[in-house]
């Protein structure tokens, strides 16, 4: 618990001093968790690959779609700020901020 209320800060202070990377684009290779779990959501934009699960404790953006996530499908256009981080990681590039554009 202590190393996720470290991480939880080190994201808050990155997303608020603009200490992140921005992807804005369209949403390719979507994935949806499946309703059972046992398995993640992911998609990539502009070649940035996003994974993340609602059934793990993990900071940063985790709603599938199933619980009105943000991301519905692909062609979806949205803006990301996210902390670059490797795929080989569940949460891999943790997003901080998301939302769709038009």
């Amino acid at each position: 618990m202590t190393n996720y209320l470290l991480e939880y800060k080190e994201y808050k202070s990155c997303l608020e001093n603009n200490q992140v990377q921005t992807v804005e684009g369209v949403v390719e290779n979507f994935h949806p968790q499946p309703r059972e779990g046992h398995d993640s959501e992911h998609f990539t934009v502009n070649g940035r690959y996003f994974e993340y699960s609602n059934f793990n404790m993990q900071n940063g953006y985790c709603n599938i779609m199933k619980e009105n996530g943000v991301i519905k499908g692909n062609g979806q256009k949205v803006i990301i700020k996210y902390i670059e981080d490797s795929e080989d990681s569940l949460n891999c590039n943790p997003i901080l901020y998301i939302a769709e554009t038009e």
